[in-house]
């Protein structure tokens, strides 16, 4: 960025191959993101960060924009914060999709149940603050054959309509779960002891939570969570019996150069216009 004496932004200097192009102006719009691929960058805003607890997932960018503005002089804001999602799967999106399903059973690393499962659905800043205060910020997500059947015949979600180019990515979900099996983070079980072990769990402890959750189901009503929608208590008895391990995913950083309200006013109308609207 090229300022005058008095410290004025007054253009650009750009980078074609070999050449430098100046491009004089009365204004520049920054559009590199955030700074969620710079650890060194986070760390200095938020020491407490560990990538081995909160995994980057979204585009690793270095926020060269916001270092430039820094140099000459822009104003910062006061709070960076990270967008962290979770429970969240690293590997086949498939797999991803299927941990962010409402009707999973999630258990933390002592084989607890600590949320209510549904939040990811429609609120996810429940879901990952509950996670975030479990063992190593880990979960395992459980299902059963019959789970999974309901998914594969349920309509894709918003993400898989975008993502995943709605139906499409069921076609790989066996071959990905199998794909996933030596990398420990898919476990295929014919019984709870079997899951137990895998995660280093009592037996009785996890079936316990399984038979529990199994008695919430039939009953209609989750009396510890209160999980939302009843429609999603649905009891996990057919085998073979699945564990997925979760963990949180980082996507983004927010924060950085300060912004007036007038800015901040047409990015929500850019944001929320109807071209960028969700289906229903």
């Amino acid at each position: 960025m090229v300022t005058d004496k008095k410290g004025h932004l007054k253009g650009v200097i750009a980078l074609s191959e070999d050449k430098e192009i100046t491009i004089e102006t009365k204004a520049v719009i920054i559009t590199t993101g955030g700074f969620a691929g710079n650890e060194e960058l986070i760390k200095t805003y938020i020491p407490s960060y560990n990538k081995e607890e909160i995994r980057l997932d979204g585009l690793p960018h270095q926020e060269s924009g916001f270092l430039m503005a820094s140099e000459i002089g822009a104003a910062q804001e006061d709070a960076i914060t990270l967008e962290i999602i979770g429970p969240a799967y690293f590997g086949p999106a498939s797999i991803a999709s299927f941990t962010r399903r409402p009707n999973m059973l999630w258990i933390n690393k002592k084989g607890e149940r600590f949320a209510d499962e549904s939040t990811i659905f429609h609120i996810h800043s429940k879901s990952v603050n509950a996670l975030f205060q479990q063992p190593s910020k880990m979960a395992y997500a459980l299902f059963d054959e019959s789970i999974k059947q309901s998914i594969i015949q349920e309509s894709p979600g918003p993400f898989e309509y975008f993502a995943l180019h709605g139906k499409a990515w069921l076609a790989n979900i066996e071959t990905d779960l199998k794909s996933q099996l030596d990398k420990d983070t898919v476990k295929i079980a014919g019984s709870w002891n079997e899951i137990a072990q895998w995660i280093s769990v009592a037996p009785e402890i996890l079936n316990n939570t399984v038979e529990t959750y199994n008695l919430y189901c039939k009953c209609g009503y989750d009396e510890v969570f209160a999980k939302e929608r009843q429609k999603y208590l649905i009891p996990l008895r057919t085998l073979p019996y699945y564990a997925l391990k979760d963990g949180i995913a980082m996507v983004a950083t927010h924060g950085g150069i300060k912004v007036t309200m007038i800015w901040k006013f047409l990015i929500k109308m850019i944001i929320l216009s109807p071209g960028c609207m969700l289906p229903e």
